[in-house]
């Protein structure tokens, strides 16, 4: 199943990270470029630091940053990610939902979940459940029905080797 979820920045489409069918739907349904990668969402920290390469200091820079965003960062081996997905990247896009999902949503899902912003590739997000409905009509479910304001997406980051300096592939807010 795709389902559509407010987050701390706009309305989001995913589904189960096993979920091939459905991954492939996504692309479909967003008209995506198929080269171009989906970001998944873990539950916590504690999950970031057990599936990725970031070091336990990286982990707790994240935890205090005060802006959204997205982490680049490299897989450990035994990350239980499905096998397409290793084949495909070799770097993941990661956010972490404790930070930009409502606990309401949050427990309606199992995680890790892929999630990209509820839109046509190339076109603006949407920021209501009734935008969502108007785009994707009945081929998503939305969880939570809600307006969130209008906010820009997510910094998009990955750490420079193992040291606590910033690259940014996107840079939406200041630090």
């Amino acid at each position: 199943m795709v389902f559509a979820i407010p987050t701390d920045t706009c309305y989001w489409i995913g589904c189960h990270l096993n979920d091939k069918k459905w991954f492939k739907d996504i692309y479909k349904l967003k008209q995506r470029t198929k080269g171009k990668p989906i970001s998944f969402i873990v539950k916590n920290f504690e999950e970031l630091k057990r599936i990725s390469t970031l070091t336990t200091e990286q982990v707790d820079f994240l935890e205090n940053y005060k802006n959204p965003f997205t982490i680049v960062t490299h897989l450990k081996d035994d990350s239980n990610i499905p096998d397409f997905l290793k084949r495909k990247q070799k770097l993941f896009w990661i956010r972490v939902a404790e930070i930009i999902l409502d606990k309401k949503v949050a427990d309606k899902v199992e995680f890790p979940i892929f999630l990209t912003s509820a839109n046509i590739s190339e076109e603006d997000e949407l920021y209501s459940s009734r935008d969502v409905k108007k785009i994707f009509w009945n081929k998503v479910k939305i969880l939570l029905k809600s307006k969130i304001n209008k906010k820009p997406p997510s910094n998009v980051i990955r750490f420079i080797w193992d040291s606590l300096d910033l690259e940014y592939l996107r840079k939406t807010y200041e630090d």
